[in-house]
């Protein structure tokens, strides 16, 4: 059991709806969360109500609204299916950090599957036996009778950093009759369209609480534990605890 699905992660004072496992619904205020697995709402005009998280199925903050999206906002895969987008400021020391819908977020290298940077359109390149990550570029090209066409490359190696100009990407050189050497290549950002990570067979451990799908205005989700919900705010953390702002 995954746990109820919750939309939006900034409030407003609009009158929230509160499904039940049993499909009631409940026009209500969702005031808190309790650690006791509890959450506390107050319908209007009535005295404030207590029900256990395993009987909530829905909550939805304020008034039902169409999904606002960035087109040309970078996007970050998580490894347990969720995705956040924003502008990506860079990548250092293992982790993401992102300008988000509710602010900045950090997010730790281990926890993303991978990266979307703008908009690729021409052919993915085959992939190839290669461990490590994978950068695919997009670049022109000349073509038939002179003219400029799309490519792309795809890189593999160990991401070591972004930045607003730069990707950073850590590479492995074979040598004729010598061990491969390490080789720091550098690619212009504004060629990067994907990064797809290399993630490890051994996930880290899941944390104890209550687990739902947070849905934003814009689109994206966060599955994990709550670790605040309240009048104001519902704050998130992922299921590895990946994200934190």
């Amino acid at each position: 059991w995954l746990g109820p699905v919750l939309f939006l992660a900034m409030r407003g004072l609009q009158e929230d709806r509160l499904v039940t496992t049993q499909r009631e619904e409940i026009p209500t205020r969702i005031l808190r969360f309790d650690r006791d697995s509890t959450v506390i709402h107050q319908p209007e005009g009535a005295p404030e109500r207590r029900i256990p998280v395993e009987e909530v199925m829905r909550i939805h903050f304020g008034k039902e609204e169409a999904v606002k999206s960035d087109p040309t906002a970078s996007r970050i895969r998580l490894l347990q299916g969720g995705l956040l987008s924003g502008r990506l400021q860079g990548f250092k020391e293992g982790r993401f950090l992102m300008e988000h819908l509710v602010g900045p977020c950090s997010i730790r290298r281990e926890d993303a599957k991978g990266v979307i940077l703008g908009p690729l359109s021409a052919p993915i390149p085959e992939a190839r036996e290669e461990k490590g990550d994978l950068v695919i570029l997009e670049r022109d090209k000349a073509g038939e009778k002179g003219k400029v066409v799309k490519e792309a490359v795809s890189e593999y190696g160990e991401l070591v950093e972004i930045t607003d100009a730069r990707v950073l990407l850590l590479v492995k050189v074979k040598q004729e009759g010598a061990e491969p050497k390490s080789e720091t290549r550098e690619f212009s950002r504004a060629d990067v369209r994907q990064i797809h990570l290399e993630t490890s067979e051994t996930p880290p451990p899941v944390p104890v609480g209550w687990f739902a799908k947070v849905i934003f205005r814009n689109g994206d989700k966060l599955i994990g534990v709550l670790r605040e919900l309240d009048e104001t705010t519902v704050r998130p953390l992922d299921a590895y605890g990946a994200l934190s702002y």
